[in-house]
């Protein structure tokens, strides 16, 4: 590793970047939702760092019922940017709207970012 290296990793892990799980690219995180989408297109939670285009969803989504009621919240809004329909939070969003809850994907009241 060369010196330039050693450096921007120093600062990557000060600043609490990580790494894209599909192309490993440096993504930081200054604010809004944990919903990341990469310069190369993949959209994947910050908090467990997984894609939640898999079929289950991002490892934090397949952990649900450990998580508090904010964090469920949050796990759910995060994988609903999901494009494959068969994420689970697909499935709970759609069920949230069929009993008249709002449901709140993206900033509040709407869709898209925080």
């Amino acid at each position: 590793m060369t010196p330039d290296e050693k450096k921007f990793r120093a600062m990557a892990a000060k600043k609490g970047m990580k790494n894209c799980p599909s192309c490993k690219m440096w993504v930081d995180k200054n604010k809004g939702c944990d919903a990341m989408v990469c310069v190369c297109g993949c959209t994947f939670c910050w908090k467990c760092g997984s894609d939640v285009n898999t079929k289950g969803g991002c490892l934090c989504l397949q952990n649900l019922d450990n998580l508090n009621a904010q964090d469920r919240a949050n796990i759910i809004q995060v994988n609903s940017h999901a494009t494959n329909q068969e994420n689970p939070a697909h499935a709970h969003m759609q069920q949230q709207l069929a009993h008249g809850h709002q449901a709140h994907i993206g900033m509040p009241g709407g869709l898209g970012g925080n």
